[in-house]
């Protein structure tokens, strides 16, 4: 591609399976701060959510017969401007922590917390860009 080209790509959203759209949005937007995007179906079966300028991913109702099919959890890692406020809030959310906070051999604070369908998400900064390792 020529560097005066313009960008073709502009935005990943994974597709999360549940169990339920309803709950699992319950838990992004009241425990984790996200805002809904927008619900489709009737009822109910796919949603999106979405927190700060580039994070965002939908989630996608998996009917019981299907779930030993293609339900397998996923990992996502999120990267925030400032993982030791976004750690506080969710301890004050009541979040539960599968990993507790720690700096990383591979140069990033982060910490991890499981979604009630068992999805792994790893939250974190760069060590260079916190504060206190600037």
């Amino acid at each position: 591609m020529k560097a005066d080209a313009p960008a073709l790509f502009s935005h990943l959203v994974p597709i999360l399976p549940v169990t339920n759209v309803a709950a699992s949005l319950q838990y992004y937007h009241k425990r984790l701060g996200f805002d809904i995007q927008f619900k489709w179906g009737e009822p109910m079966d796919y949603a999106a959510v979405k927190r700060g300028e580039a994070v965002a991913f939908h989630l996608n109702e998996v009917s019981p017969e299907d779930q030993h099919h293609s339900f397998t959890p996923q990992t996502l890692r999120i990267f925030v401007y400032d993982v030791n406020q976004v750690h506080q809030e969710f301890l004050q959310q009541g979040v539960s922590l599968t990993r507790p906070i720690g700096n990383r051999e591979y140069g990033i604070r982060d910490f991890e917390i499981e979604d009630p369908d068992g999805h792994r998400l790893i939250i974190g900064t760069g060590l260079e860009y916190l504060p206190e390792h600037a």
